[in-house]
């Protein structure tokens, strides 16, 4: 199982040696999540970098994980968070945006005002 990854900087905990993540993955709808776990390296071998391109665009590297054990956790702690309950979602009004919080996180260095008013042209050419 393989993943892009769009910068090695953002990895470090895996320099060096493989690391033993544990994947988790939720589809919309269902409650139980399905976990991976086994050892992971950083591979930036430009074919296998091809081979995730999307939009003619490749990563500049990719997470392989050799897989050690797959299994799908029960479902009661996404039953009761409501998580998929539209009833339940916050109003995204009363959340702050992800420029505050860039912000306060960084000091004042990254995000604010001009992130957020940039945020929706941003994603889509910066997606893949």
């Amino acid at each position: 199982m393989s993943r892009p990854v769009a910068d090695l900087a953002a990895l470090e905990a895996l320099y060096g040696e493989p690391a033993a993540p544990s994947l988790a993955k939720e589809v919309p709808g269902l409650n139980e999540t399905l976990r991976v776990n086994g050892r992971a390296t950083i591979d930036a071998d430009r074919d296998l970098c091809d081979s995730f391109a999307v939009d003619g665009k490749a990563p500049r590297s990719v997470l392989v994980v050799a897989v050690e054990t797959v299994f799908f956790q029960c479902a009661r702690a996404l039953l009761r968070s409501r998580l998929w309950d539209p009833a339940a979602l916050v109003p995204r009004a009363t959340l702050p945006s992800v420029g505050t919080l860039l912000a306060e996180a960084s000091a004042g260095r990254e995000g604010g005002e001009a992130y957020d008013r940039s945020l929706a042209e941003r994603i889509p050419k910066t997606l893949y």
